[in-house]
């Protein structure tokens, strides 16, 4: 048998497509709509992407408050694979590729334990009772092994819609006849409906390997319930003709026992009653007097199960890394974390400035790449935005302000999540979003989860946006105000928060007058972390250099004048004597040698000297080289 004719009669629809959208599984007013198209009504469905499982859903349209008696006729059915293998969801997949059909993974999907909804559209409308037949027959005829959630065979449950991270798959082929509720059904056991073809019974001879391999990894307290349903499943077969009767029940019967079950007789008087009432719903479906196998093996995708080879690993190409600020800020999720009142607000203002201008970041880099930047600063007011625009931009020849985009009130959690992608949507420009801050924009309730949990959330939920957008988000926090060597543990909150993001971002307080702040960059695509001194001047930063070159600078300083202060040459005990305290003999020491190295000073054998003491030092005030940065 071939695919055209798998699901029974098929012809091509072009009608409008009726439905209901309702949000939250207590919504009893949901919206009724209507799609000009099968095509559209699959578009507004994979358009309409909730941050998380629960929220948004489809069903038939209702005359009234959502209830079974106020349903009105749809042209569509909706089924939900609870469970099955990455086999059986491959054949579903390649059955279904005849009909105008979609499907689309849960948010509990997983490669090899898949999970999926499936909407196929029907040739007319159909009643409540057609809806509910038509689904449960097509579930038989796709699959007996899947574990399907039966609820949405009626039209009146809810059917949610994807979620972020959701996979699909869409045909386009036709629609499928609803069924009568008057059609003939299939003679009850033990005569078959019909005699079975060879192809047929090598299906369920492979259902039956597969059922009686499980038995063995069944775990004690629910063997009673797995035989059971597995020897229904296997009825089913046995009242269409393609097992035998007493074979079945003597194989099931002997792989418990192989497997250690107790209680033997009640395994096997489950066994026998199981398969008694599975034989009574023959795998067989009659449509038009015709009948047609639940299963005919089709060649079948390969299952993807997300694994892959070093080998194909090493042939792949992979577009480079966007930065939203070249070396500094890569796509993804990144939390810029600092001490109140440090200037985090004006360095991401300028960022977005930046971005939205393409403009340098300061002075000294190169223009970063034009595009748009949301800026959710949820702590500020437009009169302070304002008075800070006019200091960021005011070295700006003319800036085209366009591109940057302000908002001050913005929903909070998953539902800022959303709306977040939604505006991206329409904005597919968009290089920056700015959160500022995390707490005034994360869920203010944990409810039951754990404080690691809590914070993990907040990358997880964002990640999802950075892969398919490739965008730079970057959330604003507060440093914790206890110490802290490591400045990944000066980040406010559990590990959970900083392991869930891409990139941390630390903005300190500079401990010496040369520069105001210390802004430390590192992240999963930033290949060396640096540390980059800065100087915030009337509401602007701007780059002085790096802070290790800085910190080499100052001691090359530190020893200069202290032998011009001796005159004379002098051992490195005594250059150590004469510097400012804070010095340490180890790196004073260490400093010596590479100028020496350098050919900055001379040595004889009473000590270190300078070639032409009379030369002045240089000047404290660090002057940064050309840098990148």
């Amino acid at each position: 048998m071939n695919k055209s004719t798998l699901l029974g009669n098929q012809v091509a629809a072009t009608l409008p497509v009726n439905f209901s959208r309702g949000s939250g599984i207590y919504d009893i007013q949901p919206v009724n709509k209507t799609a000009a198209s099968w095509g559209e009504f699959c578009a507004e469905i994979l358009g309409d992407v909730s941050p998380a499982k629960g929220h948004a859903w489809i069903a038939a349209q209702f005359n009234g408050t959502r209830c079974s008696e106020n349903v009105a006729p749809r042209n569509w059915i909706g089924l939900d694979i609870d469970g099955t293998t990455p086999e059986d969801f491959a054949q579903i997949v390649a059955k279904l590729q005849s009909c105008n059909a979609l499907i689309y993974t849960t948010a509990s999907h997983k490669d090899e334990s898949p999970r999926a909804r499936i909407i196929i559209e029907l040739t007319q409308s159909a009643s409540r009772e057609s809806v509910r037949l038509t689904s449960e027959r097509i579930r038989l005829q796709l699959s007996t092994s899947a574990k399907w959630d039966a609820a949405c065979d009626r039209s009146e449950q809810p059917l949610f819609l994807p979620v972020m991270g959701f996979k699909h798959w869409q045909f386009s082929g036709q629609a499928v006849a609803p069924i009568s509720v008057a059609l003939p059904v299939p003679k009850p056991y033990p005569t078959p409906a019909v005699v079975p073809h060879a192809a047929a019974i090598a299906v369920a001879e492979m259902e039956l390997a597969r059922t009686l391999e499980r038995v063995a990894s069944v775990p004690e307290g629910s063997r009673n319930h797995h035989i059971n349903g597995a020897a229904h499943a296997m009825g089913r077969f046995v009242g269409a003709g393609r097992l035998d009767q007493q074979s079945t029940i003597k194989a099931l019967h002997a792989a418990t026992v192989s497997a250690g079950w107790a209680d033997l007789q009640k395994t096997l008087n489950t066994i026998r009653s199981a398969i008694r009432k599975g034989a009574k719903d023959p795998a067989v479906l009659v449509i038009d007097n015709l009948p047609v196998p639940v299963a005919t093996p089709l060649p079948l995708p390969k299952p993807d199960t997300g694994i892959y080879s070093a080998a194909d690993l090493m042939t792949r190409e992979f577009k480079p890394v966007q930065w939203a600020l070249q070396d500094i800020l890569p796509e993804g999720v990144t939390i810029l974390s600092g001490p109140p009142k440090c200037g985090k607000s004006w360095l991401v203002y300028q960022a977005c400035v930046a971005v939205a201008t393409g403009t340098p970041l300061w002075a000294g880099r190169a223009p970063e790449i034009a595009g748009d930047a949301l800026y959710i600063a949820l702590e500020d007011n437009p009169r302070r935005m304002q008075r800070r625009l006019q200091k960021v931009i005011e070295n700006i020849p003319s800036p085209n302000l366009a591109r940057l985009h302000c908002v001050h009130d913005w929903p909070r959690s998953h539902e800022g999540v959303a709306k977040i992608a939604a505006w991206i949507r329409t904005n597919p420009e968009t290089r920056l979003v700015v959160i500022d801050t995390l707490a005034a924009f994360r869920d203010s309730d944990p409810g039951r989860k754990s404080a690691y949990a809590f914070d993990y959330e907040v990358g997880e939920s964002l990640k999802p946006l950075t892969r398919e957008f490739n965008v730079s988000i970057v959330l604003v926090s507060h440093t914790r105000k206890q110490a802290a060597t490591d400045y990944m543990q000066m980040v406010s909150g559990t590990q959970g928060l900083t392991g869930s993001v891409d990139n941390v971002i630390a903005l300190e307080r500079g401990k010496r007058g040369d520069f105001s702040g210390v802004l430390r960059v590192d992240g999963r695509d930033v290949e060396e972390p640096v540390d980059l001194a800065l100087s915030l001047e009337d509401g602007r930063w701007t780059y002085v250099g790096k802070v290790d070159e800085i910190e080499r600078s100052r001691e090359r300083n530190d020893v200069i004048e202290a032998m011009v202060t001796l005159g004379v040459p002098s051992s490195a005990r005594e250059i150590f004597d004469a510097m400012e305290p804070g010095a340490k003999y180890a790196t004073v020491k260490m400093r010596l040698s590479r100028m020496l190295k350098a050919g900055e000073i001379s040595k004889s054998p009473i000590g270190y000297f300078l070639e032409r003491p009379t030369i002045p030092p240089p000047t404290s005030k660090f002057q940064p080289p050309t840098s990148k940065f």
